[in-house]
């Protein structure tokens, strides 16, 4: 009697889950999303340092598509200028001017 209780109550949980499957709407995430960063822990420096970061969110039944859009802001503390060469030379350690192995 419990077996055939248990069996009943799987069907029915199944059947239900089947439906409410098929009438609750998908989720539709479009729009544009902004980043809180006060609301944000554990943020990359690059992103803690950006004036903005947007998601432009585009959404259809079978795609999903994001566009990110970030205004830069300053760079991290210690961290080269934009566009300056790495500190420490060139790699190897080399100083140039040789002619090679």
């Amino acid at each position: 009697m419990k077996r055939m209780f248990f069996i009943s109550g799987f069907i029915m949980a199944c059947v239900f889950a089947a439906l409410a499957a098929s009438v609750l709407p998908a989720a539709d995430l479009a729009g544009t999303w902004t980043l809180d960063k006060a609301k944000s822990q554990g943020l990359d420096p690059r992103l803690q340092n950006a004036e903005s970061v947007q998601w432009i969110i585009t959404q259809d039944d079978k795609k999903i598509s994001i566009e990110p859009k970030v205004t830069a802001g300053q760079p991290p503390a210690g961290a080269p200028p934009a566009g300056a060469p790495p500190a420490g030379g060139p790699p190897g350690g080399g100083g140039g001017g040789g002619r090679g192995p």
